[in-house]
C-alpha cells in the first residue's frame, strides 16, 4: 500500500493541483499563500481548541 502514494515535493504537490483544478501554478501558489497554506512534508500535529463561551439564540 505504501508503494501505491507518491512521496510528493512542494514542485510537484503544486503542479498535481494545478493539473486537478485547470489553474497555471503561479495562480494555485498564489492562492494558497493567500489562504497562509505552506508544504510540510512531515505529518501534521494536531492543535486543541478552547471554547470559552457558547451562546444559543
Amino acid at each position: 500500500m505504501s508503494e501505491d502514494r507518491k512521496s510528493l515535493d512542494a514542485t510537484s504537490l503544486l503542479a498535481a493541483i494545478a493539473t486537478k483544478s485547470g489553474r497555471s501554478v503561479a495562480e494555485v501558489r498564489s492562492v494558497l499563500a493567500g489562504h497562509g497554506v505552506d508544504y510540510k512534508p512531515s505529518i501534521a500535529i494536531p492543535k486543541h481548541l478552547c471554547i470559552r463561551s457558547l451562546a444559543f439564540p
